[in-house]
C-alpha cells in the first residue's frame, strides 16, 4: 500500500509538470520542453510497470444496473434501477 501511494504521487507529480510545461507560454522552446518532461513521464511509467507484479486472468466486472419499469393504468410510467 506503501508503494501504491508512493507511485500516485510520483505519478501525479509527472502529470503536473507535463501539463505545466505544455502551458508555460515563457520558456523558449515549449514543445520541446513539453515533449522532455512527456518522455520522463513514459520512463516512469516504464519503470513503474516493472515494480509492480501483473494480475492473472481478468479484473472483475461491475454489475450492470437493471432497469424495471411499471406502468400504471393512468399513464405514468416508474423506473428504478439496482
Amino acid at each position: 500500500m506503501i508503494r501504491a501511494d508512493h507511485a500516485r504521487r510520483n505519478l501525479r507529480r509527472h502529470a503536473e509538470r507535463l501539463a505545466q510545461a505544455a502551458v508555460d507560454t515563457t520558456l523558449p522552446h515549449r514543445a520541446k520542453a513539453t515533449l522532455q518532461r512527456a518522455d520522463a513521464l513514459a520512463r516512469f511509467l516504464d519503470d513503474l510497470s516493472g515494480r509492480f507484479t501483473p494480475r492473472t486472468g481478468s479484473l472483475p466486472r461491475t454489475a450492470l444496473l437493471t432497469t424495471r419499469r411499471w406502468f400504471s393504468p393512468w399513464g405514468w410510467t416508474l423506473s428504478v434501477c439496482w
